[in-house]
């Protein structure tokens, strides 16, 4: 993980709390693919340590995030996810990366969110309902808005961080069409950081 900052800390009830809304907001009147999802909370576990002034590496870390294949990954999400379909609260199809999460339940009332919650979940769902999950991934690897050391821990075993360079212009070229970007990122996303470079 990234060297430690020195900033106030959530206990991991709390962050269990706030993996267990994200799910049940992202999923609800809608179906999330688990590599989606796992992007999706871990922007947005990442977003809420920023904006409320938390140290986001062990927010992270106590989240289980840990760098994988695709990148971040985090088994503490699917085993939330699976206690979820579980309880009835949403339903699930498939399996690996290809299982889906989903729910018809209206009643986001009951998550009770604080104003900052749902500004950056409803934020993350709309960038989830936009972008393909080879979008939103490519937009964590290479978002010039996510500290670099942090970018570069999550990608250091990811399998296709090569495969998204080799098409970064065409990435970056959704993301600015589908709104997920601006202009302004997405010339920072192309030519802002040499060190995203194939090896």
């Amino acid at each position: 993980m990234p060297k430690e900052q020195r900033k106030k800390t959530l206990d991991l009830f709390t962050i269990g709390d706030l993996i267990d809304k994200a799910i049940v907001f992202l999923a609800t009147n809608n179906t999330i693919t688990t590599l989606s999802l796992q992007k999706a909370i871990f922007l947005y576990l990442y977003s809420y340590a920023v904006t409320n002034g938390y140290d986001f590496n062990n927010v992270l870390r106590m989240a289980s995030f840990e760098p994988y294949r695709f990148g971040p990954f985090s088994d503490a999400v699917v085993g939330q996810a699976e206690t979820l379909v579980g309880y009835g609260k949403i339903r699930s199809g498939g399996s690996g990366e290809k299982q889906i999460f989903g729910t018809i339940d209206k009643g986001l009332e009951k998550l009770n969110l604080s104003k900052d919650e749902k500004r950056l979940l409803t934020n993350i769902k709309k960038l989830v309902e936009t972008l393909e999950p080879m979008e939103l991934t490519f937009y964590i690897y290479f978002n010039p808005l996510i500290d670099q050391s942090l970018r570069d821990y999550f990608t250091s075993k990811s399998e296709i961080k090569d495969s998204l360079l080799k098409r970064k212009d065409t990435y970056v070229r959704d993301l600015l069409k589908k709104g997920a970007i601006d202009e302004e990122t997405a010339e920072l996303m192309i030519y802002g950081n040499n060190q995203d470079t194939i090896n």
